[in-house]
């Protein structure tokens, strides 16, 4: 207590003897020290903390200082007067993203092949308050790509956010038993729609000298746990790659690019493919003994568009519970 004795002795005053002194005590965390002092000094307990408490350190029941216990909520993004276009929103991660950004005050554009998954997504939206649109749009096909960015563009003005989380698999099948056919229609879900829908937003991007770009990896893309798809670990290793390529290029228009590249994730795809039994093994095989909630990586999603994240770019950040650790 030598450094109190020494603030002690430099007080001018009583009063200011005790406004040291607690300031001191607060510094240390000591709350109970806190309240002997004001005991000493002024006869009583602090009092008990009011609804409209600016200080917010008394006990609301006994009076008296106490350390506050802050509770971990939901963070909270503001994406007012944004355009956020997010592709394969009928569902799982995608469609979650969207109503995150809704949420956050963006205006949504939803982009998918699934036009009855996709309009219900965007009438949700509209029905809790938010503002969205669906568009119909083959993203292997660059005429639709290009005609579903005009009629954005056209009805917007600008695009802020792309989020390219269309993809997927639906067969687990080994190397050799895969039809030349299936590896095709997945890398082009997978990868060269990511390629068409960076091509269509570049020029937006460059003229409006900002940009985000969100791309949905996968774990499958950085390593191989269990029988998954061969041309979708293929497909996502390449959307890695070509998220760090577009962040070089881009960059010097302001534009940020990053990936996530999620753990198994409980979307409507994953429990179509994967039954219980695989679920719950993957499961095990987290630290945090679970395979993760779309809202696991909704949040991911939205935090690389934000302002937090503006000197992140050509990243892929790795979401799977701790399965992966690098």
């Amino acid at each position: 207590f030598a450094n109190l004795r020494a603030i002690l002795e430099a007080a001018g005053s009583g009063l200011d003897r005790l406004v040291k002194t607690t300031v001191y005590l607060v510094d240390l965390n000591d709350f109970q020290g806190m309240n002997e002092v004001y005991a000493r000094n002024v006869g009583d307990r602090p009092p008990a903390r009011g609804k409209n408490s600016a200080a917010g350190r008394g006990n609301a029941r006994t009076g008296g200082f106490r350390k506050e216990v802050v509770a971990m909520g939901k963070t909270q993004f503001d994406f007012s007067n944004q355009v956020a276009v997010i592709t394969g929103a009928g569902q799982g991660i995608g469609k979650r993203s969207a109503e995150r950004f809704a949420e956050a005050g963006a205006r949504v554009f939803l982009i998918d092949i699934d036009e009855k998954a996709g309009a219900a997504a965007a009438e949700a939206i509209r029905a809790a308050g938010g503002d969205a649109a669906f568009i119909r749009c083959d993203l292997t096909a660059s005429a639709s790509v290009a005609q579903a960015f005009a009629e954005v563009l056209a009805k917007a003005g600008r695009i802020d956010i792309l989020v390219n989380s269309a993809g997927g698999f639906s067969l687990q099948l080994g190397i050799a038993d895969t039809p030349e056919e299936e590896w095709d229609a997945v890398i082009d879900r997978n990868l060269k729609s990511v390629f068409l829908t960076a091509k269509a937003v570049i020029p937006i991007f460059q003229k409006q000298q900002s940009g985000r770009i969100v791309n949905l990896g996968s774990l499958a893309g950085l390593t191989t746990f269990n029988l998954s798809s061969p041309p979708y670990s293929a497909a996502k290793a390449g959307v890695h790659c070509l998220t760090r390529y577009l962040a070089y290029e881009l960059g010097k228009y302001g534009v940020t690019v990053n990936a996530i590249a999620p753990g198994t994730t409980a979307t409507e795809r994953v429990i179509a493919v994967r039954n219980e039994e695989q679920r719950k093994m993957i499961g095990k095989s987290t630290l945090l003994g679970r395979i993760a909630e779309v809202d696991d990586m909704a949040g991911w999603v939205l935090f690389l568009a934000a302002p937090e994240s503006g000197y992140l770019t050509g990243q892929t950040i790795a979401v799977n519970g701790g399965r992966l650790m690098v």
